[in-house]
């Protein structure tokens, strides 16, 4: 759960509940929102909630929103805030020891399977099979399919969902991929377990990659290429990578 997100929302319906956002209490009436749309509302912070896998003391959670709305709570909004912040900051030290550990464990299973080849930053890798082509440099421009997924098999990306193949420059994805694609030789599909320090590390990337994900790229070079085709100066208003 995002500590700002959820802080929002309570301040939103403080708002609404017991202040009416500066307006002067007295003088404003409050408005039924009627069973339809208190449900939706309900149901839109239920989803959110189960999105972030959390779950809820719903007794606790039902008296602290009536005791918002009647303006007799337990903790002022500080408090409450405090409260938050500590709980989260637990969950989040408990989800980064649990993911650490999974990493760690994963890492070594892997390193145990025959053809796999660890290089000195602790990048992982396997080929599939091998090109004879060029090996591209860091500045290279190349034109690669891959599919890139967690260690529970939760695939995050493809391009093989898209028609044509992704054309990057090799120093502009995260550090193990790059490595990665300089090991590669044109015409090669490897199998990469990038560990978490090389790619999004403690922060992770959104809902997709959790904090200390190591990842499993399946990567096909194609060629190295020259320029960026057309069609991406197009998409990026005239400017590359």
């Amino acid at each position: 759960m995002k500590k700002i997100q959820l802080l929002s929302f309570i301040m939103i319906i403080g708002c609404f509940a017991i202040s009416g956002c500066g307006a002067d209490r007295k003088a404003s009436s409050k408005e039924a929102l009627g069973k339809e749309a208190s449900y939706a509302m309900g149901m839109d912070i239920g989803t959110n909630l189960r999105g972030e896998n959390i779950s809820l003391d719903l007794r606790a959670f039902t008296e602290g929103v009536k005791d918002a709305i009647d303006g007799n709570t337990r903790y002022t909004l500080d408090e409450a805030y405090q409260i938050l912040n500590n709980t989260f900051d637990a969950i989040k030290e408990k989800v980064f020891a649990r993911n650490m550990k999974a990493e760690i464990e994963f890492l070594a299973e892997n390193n145990k399977k025959s053809g796999v080849i660890v290089t000195d930053s602790g990048l992982q890798y396997e080929v599939l099979s091998e090109g004879d082509g060029p090996k591209p440099d860091t500045e290279d421009i190349v034109k690669i399919h891959y599919e890139a997924s967690l260690i529970d098999g939760t695939v995050f990306e493809s391009s093989w969902e898209d028609i044509e193949p992704l054309v990057i420059c090799v120093h502009d994805v995260f550090p193990g991929l790059t490595e990665g694609l300089k090991l590669m030789n044109t015409g090669s599909k490897y199998r990469m377990v990038i560990p978490s320090e090389l790619a999004y590390g403690e922060f992770g990337r959104g809902a997709d990659v959790p904090p200390y994900s190591p990842l499993i790229f399946e990567v096909e070079l194609f060629s190295i290429e020259e320029e960026y085709p057309d069609y991406y100066h197009h998409e990026h208003d005239g400017h590359s990578h």
